[in-house]
Parts: C-alpha cells; structure tokens; sequence
C-alpha cells in the first residue's frame, strides 16, 4: 500500500509540476505581444491627452480674445458716436457685462439713471435703452420698445425684492426675459424678440 501511495504522490506531484512549469511558458510567450500593444495603446493615449489640454489652452485663448474684440468694438462704438461725453456723461459706470455668441449686453449707470446696449449679432447697430425715464416706485415698468429689421428689444425695471421671471407675448411666442439684479431690490430686465 506504501508503494501504491507513494506512486500517486509522484502522479500528482508530477502533473502540479509540469503545469507549474508550463503556465510559466506560455505566459512569457504571450506576454511581449500584449507588452507591444500596451505601449502603443499608451502612446496613443499620452497623444490624445495631450491633444486635449492643448485644446482646452487654445479654447481659453480664444475666448480671451473674442472678449477683447467685444470689449475693443464696444469703447470704438462709444467713441465714434460720442455716447461717453453727450449721452451718458463723465460719471458713467459698466455696472454689468455680458459676452455671449449671439449678443454683447452692456448695463452703465451714469448721471442720468441706467442705460443699457445690446448688440445682437447680425445687427449693424446696438439697441439702446434708457431706463432713466421709468418710475422706480413702482414695482414693475416697461421701457421702450427698440426694434432693428428682425430683432427688437424690450426691457424694464423691477424694484420687487420677490422678483423672479419675466415673460413677454408675442402674438403667440412667450419669449423669456433675461434679469440683471442691480441691488437686493432693484432688477433691469430686457428680452430680445425675434420677427
């Protein structure tokens, strides 16, 4: 029985052997094909991370200069037509500022009350409105209305600390309005309407 044990000892710790000694082969075998690819996978990773901040940098870039040119177009506009002296005075402030795709939106307080420019791309001139007319007192006023050959722009003051949302009906578009918040109860509104 001693023989017949010691025969299936050496049975099994053969098979344990020669499966340890071939696992080990194969591996090293099928490894430098998998090696060779990693690196060109990662390689093309590295590339494409690097790509992508490269982009991101040029994307920063650019839209440093489109605000550059919005801001350069808009002071040129100024001073061609003379608003800085005879519209909106010496004491005139940018209260805000908005650069987007589509429109340049520029809210000044000067001696007179609060005007507000709106360029809308495509056309030739800004809407301006002057909101030092509108009465303050009362809780919600709308300005004048400014139209262009497609677009228009309405906007008003609101003085209601509870002001949240304006809408404006045309025929049967609701447009939203788009809201600056100038104190805790002080709100300019305009919205750009489309023909």
């Amino acid at each position: 029985m001693n023989k017949k044990l010691f025969l299936v000892f050496a049975i099994i710790l053969f098979i344990v052997g020669a499966n340890y000694f071939i696992d080990p082969v194969e591996m090293e075998e099928s490894l430098p094909e998998e090696s060779e690819e990693m690196k060109k996978l990662q390689k093309e990773y590295n590339q494409l991370s690097l790509d992508y901040i490269n982009l991101k940098a040029e994307k920063e870039e650019l839209q440093n200069q489109m605000e550059s040119i919005h801001a350069d177009y808009f002071d040129r506009y100024i001073y061609a037509f003379g608003y800085q002296d005879e519209s909106l005075g010496e004491s005139s402030e940018p209260l805000h500022e908005e650069f987007g795709e589509d429109k340049y939106v520029s809210l000044i307080e000067d001696d007179f009350g609060f005007q507000l420019f709106v360029w809308v791309r495509g056309q030739e001139y800004p809407f301006y409105i002057d909101f030092s007319t509108l009465n303050q007192e009362n809780e919600f006023d709308v300005g004048p209305f400014v139209s262009g050959e497609d677009v228009a722009v309405l906007g008003g003051i609101a003085t209601n600390d509870q002001f949240e949302d304006v809408f404006v009906l045309q025929d049967d578009m609701k447009h939203g309005a788009d809201v600056i918040q100038i104190e805790d109860d002080l709100f300019v509104w305009y919205s750009i309407l489309d023909f």
